[in-house]
């Protein structure tokens, strides 16, 4: 489980390191990460039918700290030329929207799958808290990898701890019986704040 934990991090490491690979690494690291929730992830109908307006509220209640954050000005002391640098690199820059809108969507949705309806499903310690703090940490490490190339340490740091605190309100939610529906809904809310909201102030503000 040590392994399954890590696997992200390691799938985007390897993608970082040797570019010519990522075009078989990522997609087929996805594709087993897929599979290991088939096969060993707790997950039923009831997790794409009922949730949605709880996740909704989850979601709204949990962007309320970041957007507060973000219009008072917290990232101005960032410098956007890397990120920007960055993008035009990956050519979406000039399809910001539709590129977070999609990024949003389907990548909140493989991590839910993955981190929460099977790594904490499986994966749980003897103390509770114990179990959420774990879960909030190997949720860290591929990220770590992918903001570094946008930001530099401090940043990458801060950006990080709040994915920990979010990883851990998504564990408590689905400890609580939260369906898959909700934790995706409130995570895509989030990402679209982050990536939308903050990248916009950013990139063309």
């Amino acid at each position: 489980m040590l392994f399954a934990g890590l696997l992200p991090a390691i799938t985007v490491t390897t993608c970082f390191l040797f570019p010519w690979l990522a075009a078989f690494v990522y997609p087929g690291s996805k594709c087993f990460q897929l599979f290991l929730v088939w096969r060993y992830g707790k997950f039923s109908k009831r997790d794409l039918s009922t949730g949605f307006f709880s996740g909704f509220l989850a979601g709204v209640l949990m962007c309320v700290v970041p957007v507060v954050l973000i219009g008072f000005g917290m990232l101005e002391q960032l410098d956007a030329e890397q990120l920007r640098e960055r993008l035009q690199e990956l050519g979406v820059l000039e399809h910001f929207f539709l590129f977070v809108l999609a990024l949003s969507i389907i990548n909140s949705a493989l991590e839910e799958l993955y981190f929460r309806c099977f790594l904490f499903e499986r994966q749980k310690l003897y103390f509770r808290n114990w179990t959420y703090l774990y879960h909030g940490l190997i949720f860290i490490p591929h990220h770590l990898v992918a903001l570094s190339k946008y930001f530099d340490l401090g940043w990458n740091l801060l950006f990080n701890f709040a994915l920990f605190i979010a990883s851990i309100i998504w564990c408590v939610l689905r400890d609580r019986g939260m369906s898959f529906l909700g934790l995706w809904v409130s995570h895509i809310l989030c990402d679209l704040v982050v990536l939308y909201y903050a990248g916009s102030k950013l990139l063309f503000s």
